[in-house]
């Protein structure tokens, strides 16, 4: 049942061209969870046993803040692809910020 949601939600996440990885390797979350840290992807999407009750959800997690909600599957194409725009935005003002201090040379 896990590999059809993650299917479901590969197909979503693709059709508002968000890049995604399935992870099927073994191990805690917490372990995934770190992998991501390390390599610095900004969401991980995780399908745990509460996404198998209904209504679907899954597990919603952001690298900058690290704060976890739970997201209906039926919203998740919306609440990605805002969050995406969201971190684009930090990103953008970051940019702004640095070259701002450090005028060019």
């Amino acid at each position: 049942m896990s590999l059809f949601r993650s299917i479901h939600l590969a197909t979503l996440l693709t059709q508002i061209g968000i890049s995604h990885r399935i992870d099927t390797t073994s191990g805690s979350i917490g372990k995934r969870y770190a992998r991501c840290d390390e390599i610095a992807i900004p969401f991980a999407i995780t399908i745990d046993f509460d996404t198998l009750q209904q209504p679907h959800s899954v597990a919603f997690r952001e690298l900058d803040s690290l704060k976890q909600i739970r997201v209906n599957v039926i919203s998740i194409k919306k609440t990605t692809f805002l969050r995406c725009l969201s971190f684009i935005f930090r990103l953008m003002k970051l940019h702004l910020f640095c070259n701002v201090c450090q005028p060019n040379k």
